[in-house]
């Protein structure tokens, strides 16, 4: 069985943390087996479901609010959200993006959309702002 994964990024909620002090993972979470933490991150939120349908988006937003192009898959899901422990000056969004996009891609995980847009827009392509909302929102 081949494992499938949607690489998006979502510059907002890649933020640094405000308070000055550590951050530790939130309790019961862990991390994914293919996938190494990026420094100075912590898992703010984590949600395992043994066994769900889930509606993947691969496409851009074709209607309102809606994506024509996407994949419906049934199985394990694992979601994980890391928040960055640094500065604004010392993140780079796009270089957070190509590591995981690049260790995704060598643990053999079949990508099936990518797209990067850092900046706040409301792009309807793969990855823009609106999109992640409709994307998401499917699956709420």
């Amino acid at each position: 069985m081949k494992l499938k994964l949607l690489a998006i990024l979502c510059a907002s909620s890649i933020l640094p943390t405000v308070s000055g002090f550590a951050q530790t993972n939130v309790e019961g979470s862990e991390d994914h087996p293919l996938l190494t933490p990026y420094p100075d991150s912590y898992i703010a939120y984590f949600e395992e479901v043994k066994f769900r349908e889930y509606s993947l988006a691969t496409g851009p937003i074709t209607g309102y609010r809606y994506i024509e192009e996407k994949e419906t898959l049934e199985g394990e899901l694992t979601r994980i959200t890391y928040e960055l422990q640094k500065d604004v000056d010392d993140l780079s969004i796009t270089e957070i993006y190509r590591d995981y996009l690049r260790a995704v891609e060598e643990a053999g995980i079949d990508v099936l959309a990518k797209g990067l847009f850092p900046q706040r827009n409301v792009k309807k392509e793969v990855g823009g702002g609106s999109w992640i909302g409709v994307a998401l929102g499917a699956n709420a």
